[in-house]
């Protein structure tokens, strides 16, 4: 059994044992972190706070390549959906604004652990008098980079190490009050849950499908656990063996795909600080489809994305270059506990498959 993201295991759960605590340090020209119980919530929060300062309807501009479900709480808020076309790169294309006016926040995507394009879309934004936002969420710590640029970065260690759901904001200025938050009960739930896979290991039922997503929630700020927030600390402080794991594990499984035909990188792996995922964009939807169901015949391999802003579909030309990446890509998991030598024996017994 595989699993996309790393596993509680007996010696993973010495560190909730730990009484060392260790300090999260924000980045140089950062003197807030605010702890969420998940992404989706630390992007609604900032807007709302946002939108409350200038007491009007916000627009916010975010990549079309977006999971819809990350959306729920904004759908619900005083915001102005707007969705812009990436370039080959997976970066912002801008000259899709020439014409447009009135750019409140602008979300800048890191995706599958590519540090890059901050820069050019902070120079953007201070044209616009817009605040920027960093959707880290691919990236495994803030301490990977000293560039950052954003007035408000957004992590989510979860998709990372072996914690239950958790994300934070790291900002510039003071973001909000955490004091009237309801508190996260300590997560022995998940605890539990995590000890049953081991026990009990199970399939699960992934369908190759296009999903469109317009789910809504009702925005409720909830503040993690304490101890969950010093365990992660401590992995994402002490991120380095992890994060040269990763490198690691996708540069051995990037060998064995690119020999391979009718596909190839999704990204330039010079371009990855630390790979998240390890993603490659078939030569036909066909294609795609075919090896997804291959791969996951007997155990899960490869994912696809999860889904896209239903909102998408009234913008035609941007429809089609999300559907063709969603389509067409497949993403192989790649994390610091994967046995990466028999990954990559079980896909080489299959890729030999005529069908392939």
């Amino acid at each position: 059994m595989f699993y996309s993201s790393p596993r509680l295991t007996l010696f993973e759960l010495l560190k909730w044992c730990s009484t060392t605590t260790t300090e999260l340090k924000a980045p140089d020209g950062y003197d807030h972190i605010y702890w969420c119980s998940s992404g989706a919530l630390c992007l609604g929060a900032i807007c709302m706070k946002i939108s409350e300062e200038k007491k009007r309807r916000v627009n916010v501009y975010l990549p079309g390549y977006f999971c819809g479900q990350s959306l729920r709480y904004l759908r619900n808020l005083p915001v102005n959906l707007n969705f812009y076309a990436l370039n080959e790169s997976l970066l912002p294309n801008y000259t899709e604004f020439e014409n447009t006016q009135n750019i409140d926040i602008f979300v800048h995507v890191h995706y599958f652990g590519q540090i890059a394009g901050q820069k050019k879309s902070s120079d953007f934004c201070k044209k616009y008098n817009a605040k920027l936002i960093e959707d880290c969420a691919h990236i495994m710590s803030p301490q990977l980079s000293h560039k950052w640029e954003g007035d408000y970065l957004i992590f989510s260690p979860h998709k990372h190490f072996p914690v239950p759901t958790v994300s934070l904001i790291i900002s510039r200025d003071k973001c909000f009050s955490t004091e009237t938050h309801e508190v996260e009960k300590f997560p022995i739930r998940w605890m539990l849950r995590e000890a049953l896979k081991k026990i009990i290991p199970f399939k699960p039922n992934v369908r190759w499908k296009r999903i469109w997503n317009k789910s809504e929630e009702v925005i409720k700020f909830t503040k993690s656990n304490s101890k969950l927030e010093m365990v992660t600390s401590n992995y994402l402080e002490n991120y380095l063996p992890n994060s040269i794991l990763r490198k690691t594990n996708s540069m051995d499984l990037i060998e064995l795909l690119t020999e391979i035909s009718d596909w190839s990188l999704l990204q330039k792996q010079d371009s990855l600080n630390c790979p998240y995922l390890v993603g490659m964009i078939c030569s036909s939807p066909k294609i795609a489809e075919r090896r997804f169901s291959l791969l996951n015949q007997n155990m899960q391999l490869v994912m696809q994305w999860p889904d896209l802003p239903t909102e998408l579909r009234d913008n035609p030309g941007l429809t089609e270059q999300c559907t063709s990446w969603l389509d067409r890509t497949l993403f192989f998991f790649n994390h610091q506990q994967l046995n990466t030598s028999r990954m990559n024996k079980k896909i080489s017994k299959i890729i030999q498959n005529p069908g392939f």
